[in-house]
């Protein structure tokens, strides 16, 4: 069994769309066309049309449309009687991204034995404002455990992940990070601006951040920051627990254990 925390599934694309309306701030093409890609990347395999209207839930016009667009920009292409994804991709994975090559040779070799101590999922994420977005993860052996994928992301606000980075962010970076709407994602996702940097004060204080059931239901939590030499955070290693709860002294051990190889990544990567 495996516990999950994604935000935005192609099947929600639509969902999304919806709930930000007219006035928001996300654009319903730009979703809609990131759903099917991320539905065409997570399948591995050539989808019908139809597969995919069923997935995504867009009406099949509207789906045809972004895969006619998708298919003149390369991004995806029609293979036999389905559509897989282009060779245009290869160019954006292959894109340079300041430190994120670098930290993440380091955090499978380095974070590897943070799981083995822990065996509990491990994952590392970086600020894309206004979420968080995992690049990468060390899965555990528990039958029970966070379901989870590379590029899987979650709102900075309802994740330990997001608060452990703004808590060593500027001032203006947590500013704009949490200037627009914040979403509910479960009954205890906290939406209180003034609660949130409550928060984040804390979480600079003590060096970790933690939530409980804020991304999702049964799940918890805990997350520190990796900083640069400046002490503003380049990365955030997160350990999520399939729990309603964390007990205090089980989360300063969690942090404990992960400031510690947190700390060790910074020191190795180049500045």
């Amino acid at each position: 069994m495996t516990v999950s925390s994604e935000t935005l599934s192609a099947g929600e694309a639509a969902e999304m769309v919806s709930r930000e309306g007219s006035g928001g701030l996300a654009v319903p093409s730009v979703v809609q066309a990131f759903a099917v890609i991320d539905l065409l990347a997570d399948s591995g395999s050539r989808m019908r049309l139809a597969e995919v209207v069923s997935a995504t839930g867009l009406p099949k016009t509207t789906v045809h449309r972004l895969l006619r667009t998708l298919g003149m920009l390369g991004i995806t292409q029609r293979d036999n009687d389905g559509f897989i994804l282009g060779p245009a991709l290869a160019r954006y994975g292959n894109a340079r991204v300041p430190n994120h090559g670098e930290i993440i040779g380091l955090f499978y070799s380095v974070i590897g034995r943070m799981q083995e101590e822990l065996d509990e999922t491990v994952q590392l994420a970086v600020l894309t404002p206004p979420d968080v977005t995992f690049i990468a993860f060390i899965d555990s052996s528990r039958s029970v455990r966070l379901a989870t994928r590379l590029g899987r992301r979650l709102p900075v606000h309802a994740s330990a992940t997001g608060k452990a980075l703004l808590a060593f962010s500027q001032e203006e970076t947590v500013k704009n990070a949490l200037e627009g709407p914040l979403a509910a994602l479960t009954e205890w996702t906290i939406t209180d601006r003034s609660v949130i940097l409550t928060q984040l004060k804390a979480a600079r204080a003590r060096g970790w951040a933690s939530e409980s059931q804020e991304s999702a239901a049964n799940l918890s939590c805990v997350a520190v920051p990796v900083l640069d030499a400046t002490g503003h955070a380049l990365a955030a290693i997160t350990v999520c627990l399939p729990m309603p709860i964390i007990p205090e002294p089980r989360q300063r051990h969690l942090a404990g254990i992960a400031t510690r190889y947190a700390r060790e990544l910074s020191s190795r990567i180049s500045h």
